[in-house]
């Protein structure tokens, strides 16, 4: 598991559903088996294919969101 934070990145030997778990639900969001966001750092959400899309962050990275975590998402922000 990385966890990366501004230019900071470092490596925890804990499972995503540890995080999953333990994080704050009110400001965090599953959007891939591989990423757990931070809800004030999102951008925006973009479509890119085959009806998949992907978040963007307020750091430029653009993750993919699963199609199975994209219904939460939509409503963690009001959509």
């Amino acid at each position: 598991c990385k966890i990366a934070y501004g230019r900071c990145r470092h490596v925890k030997k804990q499972k995503m559903s540890h995080y999953e778990k333990t994080l704050y639900s009110s400001l965090f969001v599953r959007t891939h088996r591989l990423s757990i966001i931070a809800i004030d750092r999102i951008q925006s959400i973009e479509p890119i294919e085959n009806g998949r899309y992907q978040v963007v962050l307020t750091s430029g990275v653009r993750l993919p969101i699963s199609r199975s975590s994209f219904p939460e998402l939509k409503q963690r922000l009001g959509w």
